[in-house]
This record gives C-alpha cells, structure tokens and sequence, in this order.
C-alpha cells in the first residue's frame, strides 16, 4: 500500500510541471488523422490531447472530423499491410 504523501505536491517545490501549449496545426492534424493516430504524432498523453481537444473546441472539432472523414475516408498515421490469404485449391486425388 502507497504511504500517504505528507504534503500535496502543489506545496511541494519544483514539483509543478508547466502545461503543454496546444501546436498550432493541432486542429488540421486532428481532422486528418483523428484520435487513433494524434497521440503517436504528437508524442502526447491523452489527457494531453483531450485537453488540447477542449481548447479547440471538442464539438466543432468532432464535426470537422467525421465530415472530413465522410468525404476522404480514415487515415492512419503508419499504415501497416496486412497479407490476405487465399485458400489453396483443394484437389481429390
């Protein structure tokens, strides 16, 4: 079990990390790429990105999104191959 802290972190000094700024091109990658690959690009946390996503305006952006991708389809940041199979011919003897 956690030892309980003696005084909240906020009291203690040097402990207070200062917040990430949004980018500025956060917006436009968003709609792009959409949460599945926002996080590898920007190299973030989500509660990073999910309050990145509240400065800008969740509801707008959510809309934004699903138009872009109603138009364009999904984009994912590192597409990976994927090796479809045929069944071999089954031959009697």
């Amino acid at each position: 079990m956690a030892k309980p802290l003696r005084y909240p972190r906020e009291a203690l000094p040097g402990r207070k990390r200062p917040q990430r700024p949004c980018p500025r091109d956060f917006r436009d990658r968003y709609i792009e790429l959409g949460w599945e690959s926002i996080q590898e690009h920007y190299r973030a946390g989500w509660p990073v990105i999910a309050r990145w996503i509240d400065e800008c305006g969740r509801d707008e952006l959510k809309a934004a999104r699903s138009e872009y991708v109603i138009r364009n389809g999904r984009r994912m940041l590192h597409l990976i191959p994927v090796e479809i199979k045929g069944r071999g011919s089954r031959q009697s003897a």
